[in-house]
């Protein structure tokens, strides 16, 4: 992303600690948070005994916290229902849209790494079927367990990163926590809360499952929605996701190429492992590894920008793919 942001990665972790700063502070005024605490963005991007590298640019404070102890309920009915139920109008808020597509299942069949093809898509279908658009959004919640969850729908949205509607409503799943992609059922809890006895106002979740690969979103309502809400699936923008072409990807890459994506994962001791995406001259697509004990190769790997770099790749004995930089 800070390749793309055409950022240092110095200033990109930055600004990704500012962002996830200001959900942390949504978090600390949260009754419900696991952990309800307004981290300093200083906190968030460097690394501690308690805020330990994960995997870079990643630290312990920038992840999903799966470790809770969480319920939430949610009951969705008919309005007939609910009256007969005695719920009081009050209380109730419509769904006025939603769309589930997908992204390309495997990673190394993505178009690009920076972007989602699915999530722009999605939310539009849900935000024409409730009949708004982006602007007239009071809530926002984005899928938040990592930084690029946030960055890319921000993005397929339209949304600057500061926006003064905030990006998340519960804190996040760093900080408010959530089992999982079981966390949208807690931000729609908390839209609704938010959107209950209100005369109008609309608010937009959004939900992710595997690596950015199936998407949910969600428009609720304070008012009833001017046509009631139907299930409509959309076959034809799946298709057009399907259809976009990505690299071709070469199983057994032999050769020079150059640096399309990497990270470098962490143990408790410090790094372990360079993983990458490449690019062949012919255009292919390639994931290597960086060996552990290449200190170099991994400190280039976490410097400004690693994106480009040129590498000379060899199949090993096991039949992986492993790089080292020219």
């Amino acid at each position: 992303m800070a390749h793309h942001y055409q950022r240092p990665m110095s200033r990109h972790r930055a600004h990704i600690a500012d962002l996830f700063s200001r959900m942390s502070a949504v978090a600390a005024a949260n009754p419900h948070a696991a952990t309800p605490i307004h981290h300093r963005p200083e906190t968030i991007m460097e690394a501690s005994d308690d805020n330990r590298m994960i995997a870079w640019p990643y630290t312990k404070f920038m992840n999903a916290n799966l470790f809770v102890d969480q319920a939430a309920a949610l009951v969705l009915t008919s309005v007939h229902e609910a009256r007969a139920c005695g719920v009081p109008p009050d209380q109730w808020v419509f769904l006025a849209g939603a769309a589930d597509l997908d992204d390309a299942w495997l990673m190394s069949e993505r178009p690009s790494f920076h972007r989602s093809e699915a999530i722009p898509r999605a939310a539009h279908a849900a935000m024409d079927q409730a009949g708004i658009g982006v602007d007239d959004l009071d809530f926002i919640d984005l899928y938040s367990c990592f930084p690029v969850a946030v960055e890319i729908a921000a993005d397929a949205l339209g949304l600057a990163h500061d926006d003064p509607r905030g990006l998340s409503i519960t804190g996040g799943l760093p900080y408010f926590g959530g089992a999982g992609n079981a966390y949208s059922l807690f931000a729609i809890a908390e839209m609704v809360a938010r959107l209950r006895g209100r005369d109008r106002g609309f608010g937009l979740v959004t939900a992710n499952g595997w690596y950015l690969t199936k998407h949910s979103m969600g428009v609720y309502s304070a008012a009833p929605p001017q046509t009631p809400w139907q299930k409509r699936d959309r076959p034809d923008l799946q298709a057009e996701i399907d259809a976009i072409a990505a690299p071709p990807l070469i199983i057994e890459p032999q050769g020079r190429g150059r640096i399309e994506a990497a990270t470098v994962r962490f143990s408790r001791k410090g790094p372990e492992q360079g993983v990458l995406f490449g690019r062949l001259p012919s255009g292919g697509r390639f994931l290597a590894n960086m060996a552990g004990d290449d200190q170099a190769a991994l400190d280039a790997l976490m410097g400004e920008d690693a994106i480009g770099l040129e590498i000379d790749v060899r199949m090993d004995e096991k039949g992986r793919g492993l790089a080292h930089l020219i």
